[in-house]
């Protein structure tokens, strides 16, 4: 190779040196946050780019996101199945051969507790105002709630922050139909 000195050696060198002192220039002198959305070229920034945690619902288009897959629902607890929650104050299944729906409760991912069943009273006073089953940490609102449900007519089915379940109006007779009632859990 020559060691000449050409117009062309002279320029490209000279273009390097402009180059990168530009870049070094503003990398050090530019203001904090003075580049924003306005600056960057539309998808200039990918997925993996995005720090986790940082967008929330509120960062995302309506409608943008296309087909996204929930949990799925926990199975349903069974009360006075297993390691479950027991019937208390002369409460049952009103067909625990699996005619009617067994007494139970879920979580649904949103935090909404679900329950499901058909039950009566053994009692004669029809179990009224006494505690059909209480529902474990988790599941519990932080007030009571009270819901329609059926009984013969219009009942009423409360949930109170210990978790117990009762009927506390409506018809004292009958079965009462637990299906329906919702609520959501640490709410009240």
């Amino acid at each position: 190779m020559s060691s000449r000195l050409t117009y062309a050696n002279v320029m490209s060198t000279l273009a390097m040196f402009i180059a990168l002192g530009g870049a070094s220039y503003a990398a050090i002198k530019l203001p904090a946050n003075s580049v924003g959305s306005a600056q960057i070229k539309k998808n200039a920034v990918a997925g993996a780019k995005v720090r986790d945690g940082s967008l929330t619902g509120a960062d995302v288009a309506d409608r943008s996101l296309g087909v996204v897959d929930l949990a799925e629902p926990e199975q349903y607890h069974e009360v006075g199945g297993g390691d479950e929650p027991t019937f208390g104050n002369g409460w049952k299944n009103i067909s625990p051969d699996g005619v009617t729906a067994t007494t139970g409760f879920y979580k649904d991912p949103f935090g909404v507790v679900h329950l499901k069943g058909t039950i009566a009273s053994t009692r004669e006073d029809g179990g009224f105002a006494l505690i059909i089953f209480r529902l474990p940490d988790g599941y519990r609102p932080t007030r009571t709630v009270c819901m329609s449900a059926w009984r013969i007519a219009a009942a009423l089915v409360c949930v109170d922050p210990t978790g117990a379940v009762s009927q506390e109006g409506g018809q004292a007779a009958g079965d009462l139909s637990l299906d329906g009632v919702t609520f959501r859990a640490g709410a009240g």
